[in-house]
């Protein structure tokens, strides 16, 4: 992690010959040839093209497979990290391309103890979205969604309706504390992107590259000004999605409604990246019943809707991570049932981590509230 105070991010341009991802591909691949860095954890293309998956790059071969603009985001990279680095830090330095979200709930998760930073090198990018994958997969051959098609409405961003429901109200969509950064906002991707070097790690690791970071400073304030344009009209987005998804869920009875397609499959659970429990109450024998105590509960309203424990398994899931939710949208996207789940998630997430005016993932050392307990921390401001 980096200290902005303490650090000034510079940014030198790297030329873009035969399109973007092949540009980034070949820094990478230089970061593995001539650096400190054992490996790359990258989005890489499955080898029946169907889709993308995090994946441990090691050699430069398998680069030609990677995609560090994925239109398709099926699991929060988080999780690849935490499987990394909980039970042991790696002893060589390895380099993880995050996009926000991905490294907000990698914060999240260090605080929970279910990952580890030690000589990690974070890689941050500015993410133009990802498409649902359902809509990815039905698009045969992917002659419409693609990076390609992603980059091409780049100036249209904020009307791209195809995009996931959480990344067309997303205003965390760029990188900040990650140690190295790759710039796209505001740029002719065309001919350029930024690379820019933001701790004294990033900067150790890049040196061998050898590169100017002086000349860049026009193409890095179009970039701050773009994504402050964007932001703001996310921000909107996101105020008008939290007064329509309040008056849609306001109250237990709108609440059951709204979930009440639910079939307690629990892909959110396995789904998000803040969910982490090993034994998790909702998996354990404690709701095997036999069918006499399911006839006794039903005997009460007169119906049981089976599985039951809905409503349970959802205010527990609040409670345990709604103050660390991100907003990643891995939920909705994992939910058979179409739920919306990501309205729900991000109104109420607000909602909570405002009471304690705390942000998921702002800060290494910024304490989860559901960690800590301070005897005035309800009381009003």
């Amino acid at each position: 992690m980096v200290n902005q105070e303490q650090f000034e991010t510079k940014f030198t341009l790297i030329k873009v010959k035969d399109g973007l991802v092949k540009a980034i591909n070949n820094f990478f691949k230089e970061l593995l040839s001539k650096t400190a860095l054992k490996g790359i954890l990258v989005p890489q293309e499955l080898p029946n093209g169907s889709g993308f998956i995090p994946s441990l790059i090691i050699d430069s071969e398998p680069l030609a497979g990677a995609n560090a603009l994925a239109p398709i985001m099926p699991v929060n990279a988080s999780k690849a990290v935490s499987d990394l680095t909980r039970l042991k830090p790696s002893k060589g330095k390895i380099g993880v391309l995050l996009k926000a979200c991905e490294h907000r709930a990698l914060i999240e998760l260090v605080k929970l103890k279910q990952a580890n930073l030690e000589n990690l090198v974070i890689i941050g990018i500015d993410c133009p979205g990802t498409y649902p994958i359902q809509t990815y997969s039905e698009d045969k051959g992917n002659k419409k969604l693609n990076t390609e098609s992603l980059l091409k409405g780049f100036t249209k961003f904020e009307d791209n309706t195809e995009l996931r429901s959480s990344c067309q109200v997303c205003e965390h969509f760029a990188p900040l504390t990650t140690d190295i950064i790759i710039g796209i906002y505001g740029l002719d991707l065309k001919k350029q992107f930024l690379l820019g070097v933001n701790s004294a790690t990033g900067e150790q690791v890049l040196e061998p590259l050898q590169l100017n970071f002086k000349g860049a400073e026009p193409e890095a304030k179009k970039r701050s000004a773009a994504i402050a344009k964007l932001t703001e009209h996310r921000l909107k987005l996101t105020k008008a999605l939290e007064k329509e998804t309040q008056n849609r869920i306001f109250g237990l009875e709108n609440f059951l409604t709204e979930l009440s397609g639910c079939i307690n499959c629990h892909n959110c659970m396995t789904v998000c990246p803040i969910c982490y429990c090993k034994e998790c109450f909702f998996e354990s024998p404690t709701f095997d019943l036999e069918a006499d105590k399911y006839l006794k509960m039903a005997s009460r309203k007169g119906a049981l809707r089976i599985p039951s424990n809905m409503f349970l398994f959802h205010v527990t899931r609040f409670n345990h991570m709604v103050l660390s939710c991100v907003a990643c949208g891995m939920c909705e996207q994992g939910c058979p049932a179409n739920i919306p789940l990501l309205s729900i998630y991000k109104t109420v997430g607000k909602k909570a981590q405002e009471v304690f005016t705390y942000e998921p993932g702002r800060s290494l050392t910024e304490e989860i509230p559901i960690l800590t307990f301070k005897e005035d921390e309800l009381e009003p401001k």
